[in-house]
């Protein structure tokens, strides 16, 4: 089983590398394989995804790609937790979490109340146009993407409610999100000061980290901010490039 695994490794490395497809007699040669072991291999790969076959041609799959998604976005994950743990000192007590978009809905992945020193992994939703998270999706997702989660949420009570129903009242307060790189609602509840930045992982925009803190003293507001906004573009290192697992 091992030595199938590293035969497997060799022939997509292979392909990765071959620009205008790999054939399966130059991937015989290349790893000194017998043609059928290839062939076999290959028919493997193609089948779960980990290639794909075009012209007679043999080509990175998508299943790597796929991959590659989850390998980064657990890597993202690791470093929100450790950005969530270093802005904890800064403010006591408090709660984090972080959330990411998904289709027309909202996901928190990450969430760290009070009384915890760590955050820890959840799967909730949260409303799109009544959090300061929505507000932060619909400021940094792509044009297109924004709009269809807006789209999908204008019948809700909370853009009745507390949009009263208005577009533009809403897309204003996103255009201040925007410009000022973080977001809270206009229509908070007292005592309740929260607020949300975008996360960025390799130039792109990822999700959203929500600070909450109950308290009447704002002050704590003004000093946090400098801190939330101190969030980098998280960097990781990758084995294969994007080129790589285009099809």
């Amino acid at each position: 089983m091992v030595q199938t695994i590293e035969r497997c490794d060799r022939i997509l490395r292979i392909a990765a590398q071959s620009e205008e497809g790999m054939k399966l007699a130059d991937a015989a040669e290349q790893t000194g394989l017998k043609y059928t072991t290839v062939y076999n291999l290959v028919a493997s790969l193609v089948q779960c995804g980990m290639l794909e076959k075009r012209n007679g041609l043999y080509y990175p799959g998508s299943a790597l790609g796929e991959l590659n998604a989850l390998r980064r976005e657990h890597l993202y994950l690791e470093h929100v937790r450790a950005e969530i743990i270093r802005l904890s000192r800064f403010s006591k007590p408090h709660s984090f979490v972080y959330s990411v978009s998904r289709g027309t809905q909202i996901h928190a992945l990450l969430w760290k109340e009070i009384a915890e020193t760590e955050p820890r992994r959840v799967l909730q939703f949260l409303p799109p146009l009544n959090s300061v998270a929505g507000l932060v999706m619909l400021a940094f997702l792509p044009p297109r993407e924004a709009k269809i989660m807006l789209n999908a949420h204008m019948e809700d009570r909370f853009f009745k409610n507390e949009w009263n129903g208005s577009e533009e009242k809403l897309m204003t307060c996103v255009t201040q999100v925007r410009e000022n790189g973080f977001s809270e609602l206009p229509f908070e509840a007292p005592g309740t000061q929260r607020i949300a930045v975008p996360v960025f992982g390799d130039g792109k925009f990822l999700g959203a980290l929500t600070w909450t803190r109950r308290s009447d003293d704002y002050s704590e507001r003004e000093a946090m901010i400098p801190h939330l906004l101190s969030l980098r573009d998280i960097q990781t290192e990758n084995n294969l490039s994007e080129a790589e697992f285009q099809a």
